[in-house]
């Protein structure tokens, strides 16, 4: 079992993961897209709260160091982002956004200590490439497909 304080951070981001998620009225959320769009990346700028809570969600769950390399942003603009000092910009808050899409989808499947690994890793079920690349470079769509295929028990 993990160690209490280690638990407390994992509920305390999901509860995360969840609120950011949860929100109905939020205009940015994916409700069955697979990426997010460029408008909406650029009206997400005018509705920061949002994008905090999704890059606190992925902070508080997979580890800040590990949420900027994800993310592939310097981790001190993470934390001006997060805190308010510095704008996100259109790019990182589609980034933000297509990662914290994917984590909710695998914390169906995985713990949450073993997204980030996964992330990093090659994955079988994309042909041996490595899910932030292909995230990055095509966007979620083959990463969910990725997922679903381990969630049916498919084999590689």
């Amino acid at each position: 079992t993990p160690p209490k304080s280690r638990k407390k951070t994992t509920q305390r981001a999901l509860i995360r993961m969840r609120q950011a998620t949860a929100r109905s009225s939020d205009p940015f959320a994916t409700h069955g897209r697979t990426d997010i769009t460029e408008d909406a990346a650029n009206e997400a700028t005018a509705f920061p709260i949002f994008v905090k809570l999704a890059a606190a969600s992925l902070t508080d769950l997979l580890g800040h160091n590990r949420t900027a390399t994800l993310l592939d942003v310097d981790k001190s603009r993470l934390t001006r982002c997060i805190t308010g000092k510095e704008n996100y910009g259109a790019d990182l808050v589609r980034r933000i956004y297509n990662l914290h899409y994917i984590v909710i989808r695998a914390l169906e499947l995985m713990q949450p200590d073993e997204i980030g690994p996964w992330l990093m890793e090659p994955e079988p079920f994309l042909g041996g490439s490595i899910p932030i690349n292909v995230l990055q470079l095509s966007g979620p769509v083959r990463v969910i497909q990725a997922l679903e295929a381990r969630a049916a028990g498919a084999f590689a």
